[in-house]
């Protein structure tokens, strides 16, 4: 009787399976005394390798899994002269897609990138394919050249609201991941800008502007007065509705409003208006009662605010103020005359009119030595 090692007579050989179906890898080998078998597995690409319970036949069979693709099997063959280990076969278990990663909900501002990212095992490798939805997902339509795990474009303000998917395909199926929203942050435009107005002292002023934007701007209304030419504005306090309304003064008038818009994209002012404010004369400089020689020239001086600007005309008293006349020719805020005598303890005042009303100023009497 001779013994001898045993000496492998047929090796395993490569198998590709679809997931779920049968594996069967088979070996042999001659010796004696009868060698026995014991099945090994390795995960790593041959670098170690582990006994497989139960495994001891020359045929080994299980029902493959996604996890057992790109497995390697050997079969070690032993008897009391020595061991001997039949080659390696790997085995490749084909299986459709499976979304591993699927996009997000993104927001991001107009005019920056929008990137999307999804991935999904399979074997063979699966295709990718975006597809985008303008209508809540409803419909769907394939993205021209969006074929990567990475889906990336410079997004406008008319992207807000698509819907992005990835469908990914192999030789067994396919799979679809879930949708994402784009949110796209646009700075605002404004569609109404307020308009000049006019009004009458004690009357409400009403200034209106629009925007668009998303998110929604907020809206802050500012007051804008000149200093050498030059435009100062100010935040009205509390002034943060589209429409700004208050009672006009007359310290109002040439006073100019704006409304700054406002979201975290950025921001855009509207152009200004204009407040014109009427109202009646109002005396700011009355004439001084004055004294001159006969023959030399008085002079009087009054002035008044109003919006039309006021006319004026000058008027005489000769008793002691009981009736006036009016001037002719005197309609300016400065009235001179050469004196005589006869105008001694004369009284001068000035009226100031405009289509709001009439003003008229204290009197000045003329003393002539």
């Amino acid at each position: 009787t001779v013994n001898y090692a045993p000496s492998v007579t047929q090796n395993p050989t490569n198998l590709t399976v679809n997931s779920g179906s049968t594996v069967v890898f088979t070996a042999a080998a001659t010796g004696n005394p009868t060698p026995t078998v014991q099945w090994q597995v390795s995960t790593n690409g041959g670098t170690s390798w582990s006994a497989i319970s139960g495994a001891t036949n020359t045929t080994y069979s299980f029902t493959a899994a996604l996890g057992d693709n790109r497995k390697q099997y050997r079969a070690v063959f032993i008897n009391s002269v020595g061991p001997v280990t039949s080659s390696a076969a790997t085995l490749t278990v084909d299986n459709a897609p499976r979304v591993t990663q699927n996009p997000t909900n993104l927001t991001v501002n107009s005019g920056s990138k929008a990137v999307f990212t999804v991935a999904a095992t399979g074997n063979p490798t699966p295709s990718v394919q975006w597809q985008v939805s303008t209508n809540g997902g409803k419909s769907w339509s394939n993205i021209s050249g969006a074929t990567s795990t990475s889906y990336s474009f410079t997004a406008g303000s008319g992207d807000k609201g698509k819907q992005y998917r990835a469908v990914f395909k192999n030789s067994f199926g396919s799979a679809t991941s879930s949708a994402a929203t784009l949110t796209v942050n646009n700075a605002p435009t404004v569609t109404q800008n307020p308009t000049n107005s006019t009004v009458r002292s004690g009357s409400k002023a009403v200034f209106t502007a629009a925007a668009t934007g998303n998110p929604n701007p907020t809206v802050q209304w500012q007051i804008g007065t000149k200093t050498n030419s030059v435009t100062n504005w100010n935040n009205i306090l509390g002034a943060t509705s589209t429409t700004y309304s208050f009672t006009a003064a007359s310290g109002d008038n040439g006073k100019q409003y704006r409304a700054v818009f406002i979201n975290s994209a950025g921001f855009v002012t509207s152009s200004a208006a204009t407040l014109t404010v009427h109202y009646a004369p109002s005396v700011t400089q009355n004439p001084t009662n004055s004294t001159v020689r006969s023959g030399s020239t008085a002079s009087f001086t009054a002035a008044a605010t109003g919006n039309p600007t006021p006319t004026v005309q000058w008027q005489v008293s000769t008793n002691g103020g009981t009736s006036w006349s009016a001037i002719s020719g005197a309609t300016s805020t400065k009235y001179s005359f050469r004196a005589v005598s006869g105008d001694n303890r004369k009284q001068f005042r000035a009226v100031f009119k405009n289509s709001f009303g009439t003003l008229t100023s204290s009197a000045a009497v003329l003393t002539v030595l």
